[in-house]
């Protein structure tokens, strides 16, 4: 190693509570510890370097393009602002929320409760995906009544 103090580390009389957990963690092993300089240390020192490829490679997407709910939440934002034109947000509209007109209620809870991205979350899960962004009065009510509906 490199790191010269790591040779004392089973002779130390005084360690600090993470030498002790190293220490006990290492008993179970028959090693022995030398000193090396790392300039001195040259098959240490390339196998420690990671060396990427010569050209930046372009990052492809982790998820499959059928979970991407994106397309989705936009048609239903882009339903719910027409539909807000002829529909007043009332008063109690909490701060951060959208407001849901009448007319979108039914095909919000829908897409958040069947979307492929969450499958039938129940009602208690089904109330808070909504209430994280989205609101109107009764909306719990409503909610709940959806999910008990629901034949699966």
């Amino acid at each position: 190693t490199d790191h010269k103090n790591l040779q004392y580390l089973r002779e130390a009389r005084r360690l600090n509570p993470r030498q002790a957990r190293w220490a006990l963690f290492f008993i179970r092993f028959r090693f022995h510890i030398t000193y090396c300089a790392g300039s001195l240390n040259g098959k240490a020192d390339a196998l420690s370097r990671l060396y990427g490829p010569d050209e930046p490679s372009d990052p492809e997407p982790i998820i499959p393009p059928a979970l991407i709910l994106g397309p989705i939440v936009w048609d239903i934002d882009r339903e719910m602002r027409t539909a807000s034109l002829h529909e007043v947000t009332p008063v109690g509209c909490l701060e951060g929320c959208v407001f849901v007109p009448s007319s979108c209620r039914r095909s919000l809870i829908r897409s958040v409760y069947e979307g492929p991205g969450t499958g039938h979350p129940g009602e208690k899960r089904t109330v808070q995906l909504i209430q994280a962004r989205y609101w109107w009065t009764g909306m719990t009510e409503e909610v709940t009544r959806y999910v008990q509906e629901c034949p699966s």
